[in-house]
């Protein structure tokens, strides 16, 4: 005896099926949709951290270039100091020539004990910055680390810029003075562009 299946139920049947393959087919375009939104995400992040590298190395090798030029004028502030004192026309002349060699920077300064801006290349007299932190943590700290500020506007250059500054002595080990760059922020912006 053969059965036979009324069409109502083969049309729930149907249905049924038809739509138990459409479930089957949305979790499977959802499954694919995840993992390549997971695979995007993963190629992002590598981007992302290889962009940051780059940038990283770059911002690293400005700063060491600043900082090979600040120990160079220092050492020879200390030097014409140790031989009878600075001479005005010939530390400008060897901070420009420093200066040459670095584009990213806006200028070279250095200033006395006192935090007056002395020298370098159109230097505005009665410029003191003996109120700045990166003067005060030259003067206090006795190693002649580099110092990096916060963000400030530039007394000299009216930008806002971040001040790379070292410290540099009398002959007999006492605080002389600073040595300093000013970096505008529109020069590191350029950097991540």
């Amino acid at each position: 005896m053969k059965e036979t299946v009324l069409p109502s139920t083969f049309r729930k049947f149907l249905v049924t099926g038809l739509g138990l393959v459409i479930f089957v087919f949305i979790v499977l375009v959802g499954i694919s949709i995840n993992r390549s939104r997971l695979q995007y995400e993963e190629k992002a992040n590598i981007a992302t951290q290889n962009l940051s590298a780059i940038i990283e190395e770059d911002i690293n090798g400005v700063i060491n270039k600043i900082d090979v030029m600040l120990l160079s004028v220092s050492d020879e502030a200390e030097r014409q100091l140790a031989n009878g004192g600075i001479r005005m026309q010939d530390i400008n002349a060897y901070m420009a020539k420093q200066l040459a060699r670095t584009q990213e920077v806006q200028g070279v300064r250095m200033t006395n004990a006192k935090g007056d801006i002395l020298y370098g290349a159109g230097v505005v007299k009665g410029v003191n910055v003996s109120d700045r932190d990166y003067f005060i943590h030259t003067r206090d700290i006795l190693t002649s680390d580099l110092f990096i500020s916060k963000p400030l506007f530039s007394r000299t250059s009216h930008e806002w810029s971040i001040i790379i500054a070292r410290r540099y002595n009398s002959p007999n080990g006492s605080f002389a003075g600073e040595d300093h760059v000013a970096i505008s922020l529109h020069t590191l912006q350029s950097l991540f562009l």
